[in-house]
């Protein structure tokens, strides 16, 4: 009896100070106003940890909250016991989505540029949360919205033929929500407008990966096989190209060596060539002409005269005048 009488008495004294009474040592417990005590040594779990208080599920951000927007800011419990203000994003979202379906009436009547407007708005009104702590779901919304929004905009540009800026604000989607096929399929199209057809390719294969967001299988394979023939064709292209220009390279390097060798940059021997190549419409009666005329050998002389004539074929070197023949020059071989 006294020892029951002894802890009533404590319990009391306990009550009275403010602090909430433990029945069993090592519980955390709230007492009546819902605060919780500091993790004690007593809390320990295995491996040291302790058990942590119960959290409030706050998306925390950067920034100060400005003094008018902070009627739209609530306060929650953090851990220890503390507050926190968070601000409140519902009716941003609210805002927000209003402006979208509005949007969405202008390009069921293709007035996509009073839509984009109106999208851009949206975005506008969901940037006023940023630097503001949020709840978690609330956050999620704004972003989810923030993604339907630059994807609505991405169609819009597609429909205006506005390509680059279609692939900007699909991007920006994606940025947001990664999945999101209609931003890849929106950003292929415009890429594919834009014969960019390894990134067209990409968005698709990545699509394609994801389900393909309700396209039709068939419709999609048949697709990404004419992209790749497209990539394919342009890659033989480049080759190609590559290939003529390293044929061009080593030309202008023996053209160059005969010139040097046989010191005919005088601005006579180049104009000479050029009409003969003109009056002959014959390379390798060209060919003996020069190598008579500066007595080099045949392989020389094709090195100079086929540079020139590579010259005139692509416009680079223009037609002579008709005129006398430089000194010492021959107008046929003998």
């Amino acid at each position: 009896e006294e020892l029951a009488e002894a802890l009533s008495k404590a319990k009391a004294a306990v009550e009275a100070a403010g602090e909430s009474w433990e029945s069993a040592p090592g519980t955390t417990s709230a007492d009546a106003s819902g605060s919780h005590r500091r993790p004690s040594a007593s809390d320990e779990v295995p491996g040291g940890a302790t058990n942590p208080p119960p959290q409030t599920d706050v998306a925390p951000a950067a920034g100060r909250q400005d003094d008018a927007e902070a009627q739209q800011a609530s306060a929650v419990e953090g851990s220890e016991g503390d507050t926190q203000q968070v601000y409140d994003g519902v009716p941003l979202v609210k805002e927000a989505t209003e402006l979208k379906e509005r949007a969405n009436a202008f390009v069921k009547r293709e007035k996509h540029q009073e839509a984009v407007k109106l999208y851009e708005k949206g975005l506008e009104v969901l940037k006023r949360s940023e630097g503001h702590p949020m709840l978690r779901e609330e956050f999620e919304q704004v972003k989810a919205l923030r993604a339907v929004l630059h994807c609505n905009i991405a169609q819009c540009m597609l429909s205006l033929e506005l390509y680059r800026r279609a692939i900007d604000a699909a991007t920006s989607c994606l940025e947001l929500d990664k999945e999101n096929t209609k931003a890849l399929h929106r950003r292929s199209r415009a890429y594919e407008s834009l014969r960019e057809w390894e990134d067209a390719l990409r968005d698709l294969l990545a699509l394609k990966k994801l389900g393909g967001g309700g396209i039709d299988p068939k419709k999609l394979e048949k697709r990404c096989e004419e992209l790749y023939e497209k990539q394919i064709a342009e890659n033989k292209a480049v080759n190609e190209m590559a290939k003529n220009n390293e044929d061009l390279f080593v030309m202008k390097e023996r053209f160059e060596e005969v010139l040097e060798k046989y010191d005919l940059g005088d601005g006579h021997a180049a104009p000479l060539v050029t009409r003969w190549l003109l009056e002959d419409d014959d390379i390798e009666q060209t060919i003996d002409k020069v190598a008579k005329q500066w007595e080099m050998s045949r392989e020389e002389a094709g090195h100079f005269a086929k540079w020139i004539k590579k010259g005139l074929d692509m416009g680079v070197i223009p037609k002579p005048a008709q005129g006398p023949l430089p000194p010492g020059a021959v107008s046929r071989p003998s």
